[in-house]
């Protein structure tokens, strides 16, 4: 059984990959080719170079991996700063779960530019209840929690974990 990561070579992706490295098979996806062939070499495991911005028509996506590969999850790392509806829902007639996590804003490549000055950084933290930039960490108890046996019976949630931000108004 697999584990497939899609987003594998970004800060959250390449976390997640090393925490489930451990213990699981891997299959990686991403579109920078250097650090997934790296990725690939370190854990050695499979891989595919998509740009999944460019969407695979959801039947088409079974040709990725080989069909005799029994996928234990798939965990979509493909981050955006915008918020649109998840391509992935369309699965649930096919009796998957779907569970999404919501971070807010993150420590990672993607938040570079928002986080550029010491000041920026500041604004971000007061407004949250719980003023501090989230980085991985935050994220990876929740992800080994849905990918696990415990979760068996979670589907269609969307986990918060945002110091507070979605539910909360800051001080």
């Amino acid at each position: 059984m697999v584990y497939i990561i899609a987003g594998a070579s970004g800060v959250l992706g390449s976390a997640i990959a090393e925490d489930l490295s451990k213990n699981n098979e891997l299959f990686l996806i991403g579109r920078d080719k250097e650090k997934i062939l790296k990725m690939s070499e370190k854990y050695d495991c499979k891989y595919a170079i998509i740009d999944l911005n460019n969407t695979i028509p959801q039947r088409e996506f079974k040709n990725v991996i080989d069909p005799d590969v029994e996928i234990k999850g798939l965990i979509n790392c493909i981050g955006s700063i915008l918020i649109k509806p998840l391509h992935a829902a369309t699965y649930s007639k096919d009796n998957l779960r779907i569970n999404a996590i919501a971070p807010s804003i993150m420590d990672s490549n993607m938040s570079k530019k928002i986080l550029s000055t010491e000041q920026a950084i500041e604004i971000s933290k007061s407004m949250h209840p719980i003023p501090k930039i989230g980085t991985y960490n935050d994220i990876l108890p929740v992800v080994r929690w849905l990918m696990s046996d415990d979760a068996d019976w979670v589907t269609g949630q969307t986990i918060n974990i945002d110091g507070g931000l979605s539910k909360i108004k800051p001080r």
